[in-house]
């Protein structure tokens, strides 16, 4: 009897170990990204839970070349860009924004074209201030991302966010994304006199697939029929 309690109790505890730990696998690495960050990045997607795979870190030597060279043809990805500071100065804590692009970096399309709406499910955020700016329906909303050699990971006509050559800097300037215009609605959530001129830090792309971690709830079904086992063979046991 004492044995059959102790190991429902054993069963129980990994359960809930597995339950609680089954979130998206960040395959990598990253030093942007929460769990909390992830989840929502899911959220907002609604494909859900993912496993996102780190194929851009950005070093000190970097440049769009070499993001090219990694993201271009991989598939649709997120990109998380630190926010160091603006015109006026650093901040006292970076705020981290990016964007999900549906469709493949490349280094030759320019702006890439989504005449059809049902293509235009990219988006923009501020996983800082948990902002998410849609691609518009309007004909602002046409151009969804920059794919030229010359620029790091850049969104929509404004550009809505823009990564210069170095990946050292940008600005963010609302346009294709969100609901108004201009740098006083652009996804930093800055001023137009900062939101014109960032200095960005770490930059980091993600790959995303499917997660082969079971849902919580599968993991807790599965977990309880077997607890329930344990305690049907016990009692027959003793039939």
């Amino acid at each position: 009897m004492k044995n059959t309690k102790f190991f429902q109790v054993a069963i129980f505890t990994v359960i809930m170990s597995m339950s609680t730990s089954a979130y998206a696998l960040v395959i990598g690495g990253s030093d942007l990204l929460s769990t909390s960050n992830v989840t929502q990045l899911e959220s907002w997607l609604g494909q859900g839970q993912l496993d996102l795979t780190n194929i851009f870190d950005k070093t000190s030597s970097d440049t769009s070349t070499d993001f090219h060279n990694a993201v271009d043809g991989q598939g649709p990805t997120f990109s998380i860009i630190e926010v160091l500071g603006d015109a006026n100065g650093l901040f006292s804590e970076s705020i981290i924004i990016g964007g999900y692009n549906p469709q493949s970096w490349d280094s030759t399309t320019g702006y890439r074209l989504t005449n059809d709406l049902a293509a235009r499910t990219a988006f923009i955020f501020n996983l800082t201030s948990n902002i998410m700016q849609a691609q518009r329906l309007d004909n602002q909303g046409i151009a969804q991302t920059v794919n030229v050699t010359a620029s790091g990971p850049s969104f929509g006509q404004g550009s809505d966010i823009w990564v210069n050559n170095t990946l050292g800097s940008g600005y963010t300037y609302a346009y294709s994304y969100g609901s108004c215009n201009g740098y006083a609605c652009s996804i930093t959530g800055l001023p137009q006199t900062s939101a014109g001129q960032l200095q960005f830090g770490q930059i980091e792309v993600f790959s995303i697939s499917p997660s082969d971690v079971p849902e919580p709830a599968s993991i807790l079904l599965f977990g309880f029929g077997l607890i329930g086992l344990v305690g049907i063979v016990r009692r027959k046991t003793h039939l």
